[in-house]
């Protein structure tokens, strides 16, 4: 437990956390990207509740799905423009 906490510090320093990287194996990189990427997701959710109280867990999730979709439709969008 104390060597998680350790790395996680670590992690925390841009430099550090790409030297770590390189010598941690492949299952701790996915392990800890899972548990970034949880801790994210949950921090979203509770700022969206804050800011609108009347929707649902399930409200939200939909709501930050349809925007990942239209961020990523228009990346496509401006690269198909310049082409």
């Amino acid at each position: 437990m104390k060597s998680k906490i350790k790395i996680r510090k670590q992690i925390r320093d841009f430099e550090g956390s790409i030297l770590l990287m390189e010598k941690t194996s492949l299952k701790d990189l996915e392990e800890m990207f899972l548990e970034i990427y949880e801790f994210n997701l949950q921090e979203s959710i509770k700022r969206e509740k804050q800011k609108n109280p009347e929707l649902t867990r399930k409200e939200i999730i939909i709501n930050m799905h349809k925007l990942h979709d239209e961020l990523k439709n228009s990346g496509r969008n401006m690269h198909n423009e310049s082409l």
